[in-house]
């Protein structure tokens, strides 16, 4: 029986004649990459007006938060108002346990997660079957945008395929990007027609 390769990022597998028990283990060291990968682009994600945050803070169940940041500020008990907008979720979070540690907890270990993005959608444009704007969902990647939007077109060029991202209201493109590239809330997805 040949060899097979499967090939994620740098890392290379060799599957030979495996029993079904080693490749259910290969597959769950992927899974456990993949969502390393997709904890990576929560971590990056820009908190911005309309966001809906919950906040945890272990063995402190009374401050548990959920709130819309509103006029760039959250209101949190214990240390009042706090300026979130433009940091990234781990900023936050680092932000709001040095706040709790100065003079309320000792060590606070803080959690913060999205409930509601400002921006829910995702656009996918150029040469795919069905281009329109997607229910965004945590670790999309570039290539589950262009399947969920039918898939390449028979005139699409695969290589070149471009974000255009905005960045504190700066529109920032991002070219020949990875399939395996995060996607973030209102990112558009461009898929730019082959030249042969």
């Amino acid at each position: 029986m040949s060899a097979c390769f499967l090939t994620f990022s740098r890392f290379s597998f060799k599957i030979k004649s495996m029993n079904n028990k080693n490749k259910y283990a290969v597959l769950l060291v992927l899974a456990m990459v993949l969502a390393l990968f997709s904890s990576a682009s929560a971590e990056d994600y820009v908190l911005g007006e309309g966001d809906v945050v919950k906040i945890t803070v272990y063995d402190n169940p009374d401050l548990t938060t959920i709130e819309r940041i509103s006029g760039g500020v959250l209101r949190f008990p214990l240390i009042g108002e706090v300026k979130l907008i433009g940091l990234t979720i781990s900023q936050a979070t680092k932000k709001i346990a040095d706040l709790l540690a100065d003079g309320y907890l000792i060590s606070p270990q803080v959690n913060i997660f999205i409930q509601d993005y400002r921006m829910s959608k995702i656009f996918v444009t150029g040469e795919v079957k069905k281009p329109d704007g997607y229910k965004f969902e945590l670790g999309t990647t570039v290539l589950r945008a262009i399947t969920t939007a039918g898939g390449f077109s028979d005139k699409a060029s695969t290589g070149r395929v471009k974000i255009i991202r905005k960045v504190n209201n700066v529109e920032k493109v991002l070219e020949k990007v990875k399939m395996d590239e995060p996607v973030l809330p209102g990112d558009v997805i461009v898929v730019p027609e082959s030249f042969f």
